[in-house]
């Protein structure tokens, strides 16, 4: 840390709301942690992934990342999505992932189903794996949410590719797979988000491994 001043102390908590509060009021004018300019090398970069549209924080669907190809050949890479459902019309506008290639075509999409495919209430959530051509939904999978009790806390959705395939965890508990064609790699422009869930933080494990990872060190 880059100490300014003999009288700034940086002793704080952050109970799961990662901004830091003082722990003992001092006779300083100056007694707000959260207003010292950050210079960490750390967080410049992750400014910088932001401003290139590599990371994405604290935002409402709909919203998207530029999609990193390099996931699928650096095994130190993964995208992940820290989100919560909203509160409203979950069933009606299921949160959906999608690596888009263009407006009618994506070669992978995720999608949440409060109470799986049937949406009949008391059975499992769940969650589709699917691509889409020329509008059409192809190819879809469905893995039931067994371990999914409460839609009110932090979950997490990692895409990994590797040997042609997309790998897709929730919340590192379930995990399902899709094929995919390395010859269309390049043709993926975004991974987009829309649906009923508020973003916290989504972008590439790997570069920023350190920064998400302590981020949500307590949620998954």
């Amino acid at each position: 840390m880059h100490q300014f001043d003999k009288d700034i102390w940086i002793d704080a908590s952050a109970e799961g709301t990662f901004h830091f509060k003082p722990e003992v009021e001092r006779n300083f004018s100056f007694n707000m942690p959260s207003k010292i300019t950050d210079t960490s090398k750390e967080r410049s970069w992750i400014v910088a992934l932001k401003d290139s549209g590599y990371l994405i924080e604290d935002m409402k669907t709909p919203a998207k990342v530029h999609f990193d190809p390099s996931i699928c050949n650096d095994e130190t890479k993964m995208f992940a999505v820290y989100a919560n459902f909203g509160t409203r019309r979950l069933s009606s506008k299921k949160p959906v992932i999608k690596l888009m290639v263009d407006s009618k075509n994506s070669l992978l999409k995720w999608t949440f189903h409060m109470y799986g495919l049937s949406g009949e209430e008391g059975n499992p959530h769940s969650f589709t794996l699917a691509r889409i051509v020329d509008g059409e939904i192809l190819n879809e999978e469905e893995y039931p949410l067994v371990n999914l009790k409460n839609l009110t806390d932090i979950f997490n959705v990692k895409i990994i590719c590797r040997n042609n395939k997309f790998k897709v965890k929730f919340n590192d508990d379930t995990e399902g797979s899709f094929n995919l064609d390395p010859n269309l790699l390049a043709s993926i422009s975004d991974i987009q988000m829309i649906g009923s869930f508020d973003i916290i933080s989504a972008g590439y494990t790997g570069d920023q491994v350190s920064y998400v990872r302590k981020k949500f060190a307590n949620t998954t």
